[in-house]
């Protein structure tokens, strides 16, 4: 089946060599996301219904910082973007996250799940390691797996 005409962009210039969003020290821009990892474990949801919740808020912090030095610079460099995804436990350890980042000024985005009005996953804007160092040492986060 097709859905119409697909149109292509071609690169104006070739990819670079060094990544643009990587500091001199190397410390790439990167995404965090923190998903509630008791949607899949004890509320038995499907894991491509959780992924999708980290989906939609990444996508929701993106669009609503389009224009944003860092989100720019972030999407210069679309084959070398940096995501790392946490587990938060549940609903008070999501909020416990959201009090963190907004203690210490991040910009970021929590997925309300609707029309259940559920919680389920906060995407930051692209931060470089060193300003989210704080951040995490008060959530106490480990790698979603």
């Amino acid at each position: 089946m097709s859905t119409g005409p697909v149109s292509e962009v071609a690169e104006t210039e070739p990819a670079s060599a060094s990544n643009a969003t990587t500091t001199a020290d190397g410390e790439p821009l990167t995404m965090y996301l923190f998903v509630r990892k008791d949607l899949e474990s004890d509320l038995n949801w499907p894991s491509g219904s959780v992924i999708t919740q980290a989906c939609h808020a990444s996508m929701a912090v993106m669009h609503k910082n389009s224009r944003d030095p860092a989100v720019l610079e972030y999407l210069n460099d679309l084959e070398r973007m940096h995501k790392v995804t946490f587990a938060a436990r549940d609903p008070a350890h999501l909020t416990k996250i959201r009090t963190a980042l907004t203690t210490h000024s991040k910009v970021f985005h929590e997925w309300i799940e609707q029309p259940e009005g559920i919680p389920t996953c906060i995407a930051t804007m692209p931060y470089r390691r060193s300003e989210m160092r704080e951040v995490m040492k008060r959530c106490r986060v480990s790698l979603y797996k």
